[in-house]
Formats: C-alpha cells, structure tokens, sequence
C-alpha cells in the first residue's frame, strides 16, 4: 500500500470513527442544571421566567477536545382569569447548542429546540404534578477538512504537503428532530392559586423537601447524520430516566441526592451523587441565599466535584471532572470543568429546593 492510500484510508478512518463519536449525545456533568437537555418536561415546572447557559470543555490538553454549551429560556404559561383560573399550567422553552472537537473544531454540531411542557396538578394543594414534555427542533452536524493533510498533496521529493484538495465529498447534514419525556414531581413548597390559601406555606411539615422520577426519549424519528453523500448514520433513540429526593435535617440544612441513567445505542452511562445545601437566609426572609458543595460518581468514567451559589434571582454552578479511565495512563491528568449561570425572574414563591 502506497503513502498516497494509507493518508487517504486514515483519514475515511478518521470520520468513521467521528460519526461514532457524533453518533452519541454529549452529557454534562451537572445534568440537572441543563434541564431541558435531562428531559423536555422540564419546561413545565418553571413558575418564573428564567434564562440559563452551560458550558463545558473536556480535555483540554488534548489538540481537539470537546467543548460543549447551550443556552434555554423557559416563560411559564399561567392561566389566572375568570371562572376556569387555573394559575401554572406549563411553560415554552427554547435552547440552542453547539457541540464541536478536533483540530480547530472541524467536528461542529449546532441547533436548536422549541419545548413544550404541559403541569398537571394531581392534588388540591398542587404538591404533587405530573409534567409532559414535548420537543421538536433542527441540528447541522458539519466535519471540516480544513487542517488535513492528504496523500494527493504530497511531495515525496521534498517530502512536504502542497495544497489542501483531497477529493472526498463531505457535506453538512441539516436535520429534524422530536423528542419527549413525562415527569413526576412533588415540592411541597410550591406556591399557586390554591396552595396559597394553606395556612402551613412556609413551614417543613416533612422531613421530605422534594422528590421527582422521570423518563425521556430523544431523538425519536432518528434522524439521518452522515457526512457522507451516500452514507447511512441514523442518530441512534437517547433514553434517559432520572431521579431525586431532598431531605430536610433543619430549616437551613439539607441534603439531596439524584440519579441519571443513559442508554444510546451500544453506549451507556450512569451518574449519582448527592448535594449538601445550606439555606443562610429564613424560609420567611424576603432574601434568600443557598450554598450548596456535592460529589458526583460517573461509573467507570469519573468523579465529580460542584459548588453553587443561588440568590432569588441568580443561580451561579461550577463542577470539575478528575477522569478514572485508562486515557490518563498515555496523558497528564485531562481537564474537564463545566460552568452553569441562570437569571430567574423570581416573581412567585419562596425558591424551591428541586434536587
């Protein structure tokens, strides 16, 4: 086999193995900040308007890490005039991400979601709700060939690459996309129409703050990626299921814990961990702050250290991954840290401890 073929098989090598890679969703670290990527029901539970960004970068060492961000804002949907006032109801969401790798991200994925999230109160206190989600949206994945060398170029007389022309025909695959998931949801300090006439709002009257199950499916048409012109990559269906409980051990402390489970094809992944939150500021306060420190474990894959800071209106999150794998054996430790910011226009309630 001449220099000419084994560049040219090494690199068709190389997008076989990136439509591997695309083929599974990226995660983040804290999942339960980057809701409606977690499960689209999600947009039904924000009685505020909010808008949030994450960012993550991984392995930063490595010449085409990944890096990963989005950005959502949530508008709740109220119904609150005449005889069928029904306060919350839903809300409508938006996102748009953008995921990329290799050298000079030349691995792209962009888009953006429409969410809706339709609340149904299953008691009269409006304690506990059962939520559906329903998301439809576009991708483009793109692989730039830019930064390449190509055995075509090659000057075996000076032993240099001239020019950047390689023959393979690559294009960007634009797709459709739908997605949902339903949730269940119990927060006892949820304030509304109804649970406004309750003389006990504001005061624990359980050790339990929170608790929530959930179920998600993405990508349920399965969309068709390849880069190749006749190529053939359907984006495998991403279940997701997930849960959380928040205990009370005072007024002011708490502890939480939750769990995600992911299954995309052949790959899967499973994170658990807990958060100890401390709230400075009383349930009664008009100002309201809580620190919050916890650990994460991602099976087999890494640990995960987060701190938070959450004020009425700002939501501020940072974690840092220290990788487990065997990738660490042929590298330095390999980076990967992950930030979170969201602005609340905290009009309704005390904040609600959801995780």
């Amino acid at each position: 086999m001449n220099f000419h073929k084994l560049l040219y098989i090494s690199f068709l090598l190389s997008i076989l193995v990136a439509q591997k890679t695309w083929a599974q969703d990226p995660s983040f670290s804290q999942f339960y900040n980057a809701r409606l990527y977690l499960n689209p029901a999600f947009a039904g539970t924000e009685e505020n308007a909010i808008v949030s960004a994450t960012y993550r970068t991984q392995w930063n060492q490595l010449d085409g890490g990944y890096q990963s961000s989005q950005v959502t804002a949530v508008l709740p949907i109220r119904v609150d005039k005449g005889i069928q006032s029904r306060g919350h109801i839903g809300g409508l969401g938006v996102s748009v991400y953008k995921d990329q790798a290799g050298p000079n991200g030349s691995f792209r994925n962009l888009g953006g979601n429409l969410t809706f999230g339709y609340d149904i109160p299953m008691d009269v206190k409006r304690t506990q709700h059962l939520v559906f989600g329903l998301q439809t949206g576009f991708g483009q994945r793109s692989l730039s060939p830019e930064g390449y060398q190509w055995g075509s170029t090659y000057n075996p007389s000076t032993g240099q690459f001239d020019g950047a022309s390689n023959g393979l025909a690559l294009n960007d695959k634009a797709y459709f996309d739908v997605s949902g998931g339903v949730l269940w949801q119990y927060a006892p300090e949820r304030k509304d129409v109804y649970y406004e006439k309750s003389t006990h709002y504001g005061k624990r009257l359980t050790a339990l703050e929170g608790a929530s199950l959930g179920v998600s499916a993405y990508h349920l048409n399965t969309p068709e990626t390849s880069f190749l012109t006749d190529g053939e990559d359907a984006l495998p269906i991403l279940l997701k299921s997930h849960g959380s409980l928040v205990l009370g051990v005072t007024d002011r402390l708490f502890i939480s814990g939750s769990a995600v489970g992911l299954l995309q094809g052949e790959a899967h992944q499973v994170n658990v961990g807990s958060f100890l939150t401390y709230r400075i500021a009383s349930m009664h306060a008009l100002e309201q702050t809580m620190l919050r420190v916890g650990g994460w474990y991602r099976v087999q894959d890494a640990y995960v250290a987060t701190a938070e800071l959450q004020l009425p209106n700002i939501h501020l999150g940072f974690s840092y991954d220290m990788n487990t794998t065997a990738i660490n054996a042929i590298s330095n430790p390999l980076t990967t840290y992950e930030i979170f910011a969201a602005f609340r226009m905290n009009k309704r309630g005390n904040l609600r401890l959801v995780y």
